[in-house]
């Protein structure tokens, strides 16, 4: 099992478009993906047609149907587990989760359910998540199989406060790092060069992905149309990391 949290410094950035369209490549490939939709708005849940409550909303009213939705992707298909779309007092939802050890632990269960047969977990996850957001997302990790393969992408895009902001975090970050997708690069040749040269300061696979106007606007995500970047970046996410490889 490989899980691949993709995660950055600030939003806007594209980052839940990406593991949307990351979790469709995947399953047109015949694998079985489980996407965690951390999003504080669900994103990438809607991306991919799903617009039910969060796991967290339904769970704390005591609910145990349509925890999560399934999409079928050629040979493959997606289990879409939306979290925290808003549905009224969520850090109050979030607190009784967290201050009852039974629910708690149900949740865990859950959890460990929801991507139990999935041969690769996506986690859409921004950087700074607080509180009882953290909590959640520690508590999934705890759920997830011991026996899992970790890889960490993440999202920036092309701003060059961004990208240095981007270089900082992960020099620190101590969980290790897998590469980045410098993303929304203006389609003109110099912009295209410039991403190349500043593609170099990272490590590990280095993609780039231009700006498409189809994906910035689009409400729910074609299900046969996954760019060529994102195609050659999910068969590398299969593959020992490299030192550095790029992706165009």
């Amino acid at each position: 099992m490989l899980l691949v949290e993709m995660t950055g410094v600030k939003g806007g950035a594209g980052r839940s478009t990406l593991s949307s369209l990351l979790s469709l490549s995947l399953a047109y490939d015949g694998f079985n993906v489980s996407l965690i939709d951390l999003d504080d708005l669900g994103w990438s849940s809607r991306l991919l047609e799903v617009n039910d409550k969060g796991l967290i909303c339904i769970f704390s009213d005591r609910s145990s149907s349509g925890l999560w939705k399934e999409i079928r992707v050629n040979k493959g298909k997606i289990r879409v587990i939306k979290m925290l779309e808003p549905c009224g007092m969520i850090d109050d939802r979030l607190d009784l989760v967290f201050n009852d050890s039974e629910l708690r632990g149900r949740l865990t269960k859950i959890l460990n359910e929801a991507v139990r047969g999935s041969h690769v977990i996506v986690v859409d996850s921004k950087l700074a998540l607080n509180g009882r957001s953290n909590n959640l997302a520690e508590l999934i990790y705890e759920a997830i199989p011991r026996n899992v393969s970790y890889k960490r992408i993440y999202v920036t895009d092309f701003n060059r406060l961004s990208i240095e902001a981007t270089l900082e975090v992960m020099r620190l970050d101590q969980k290790g790092v897998d590469g980045v997708v410098i993303n929304m690069i203006p389609p003109l040749p110099s912009f295209a060069e410039q991403a190349k040269s500043l593609a170099t300061r990272f490590k590990g696979i280095v993609t780039i992905f231009p700006f498409l106007e189809y994906l910035f606007n689009v409400s729910t995500l074609p299900m046969d149309n996954v760019p060529d970047q994102i195609r050659r970046l999910s068969k590398h996410l299969l593959e020992p990391t490299p030192s550095f490889l790029l992706v165009i």
